[in-house]
């Protein structure tokens, strides 16, 4: 037998089982479904974004919740993201109330907080996030200093922090 009749012959394959086709199809089915069950945001960070929507009251904010959600992929208004990592909220003069919370220093990787120009009382936290570079809080918080100079004094990476208020204690 020689080459060619031997391409001339066809092999046929039987297709596979119709089980085996619907339990591919049901897999493939199962993983496009797999990336819209979970979140892409660093977990901290929505933990931390979570206590400040809470700390700020709960504010008319599009895409913020008080528990869980996905700030970097659901576009939450203000918020800037590298990767999955939170790297800048700004939220200026929208009249947040509210305190600024217990949750900063949560965040892995923020470098900009930008509250200024609204209601925001209280006092700034101790623990401010290590990476933190740029803190404007101008026009909007009434500053209660206690330790505060010196957590900001532990930031080496603080290139601009702008606080200023009509009261300050």
């Amino acid at each position: 037998m020689d080459a060619r009749a031997a391409m001339r012959r066809s092999v046929r394959v039987a297709p596979p089982p119709l089980a085996s086709r619907a339990a591919v199809l049901l897999l493939l089915l199962l993983l496009s479904a797999l990336p819209l069950s979970l979140t892409y945001t660093y977990e901290q960070d929505v933990f931390a974004i979570n206590g400040l929507y809470t700390a700020l009251g709960s504010p008319s904010l599009p895409g913020w919740v008080t528990n869980g959600g996905d700030p970097c992929v659901e576009n939450w208004q203000g918020v800037g993201c590298a990767a999955s990592n939170i790297t800048a909220i700004t939220l200026s003069g929208i009249s947040l109330g509210g305190q600024l919370g217990n949750t900063l220093a949560n965040f892995t990787s923020i470098i900009t907080l930008e509250l200024s120009n609204n209601n925001i009382g209280g006092t700034i936290p101790d623990n401010l996030p290590v990476t933190l570079q740029r803190l404007y809080v101008h026009s909007s918080i009434l500053l209660l200093f206690h330790s505060t100079c010196v957590a900001i004094s532990l930031l080496i990476l603080l290139l601009s922090i702008i606080v200023s208020s009509q009261e300050t204690s």
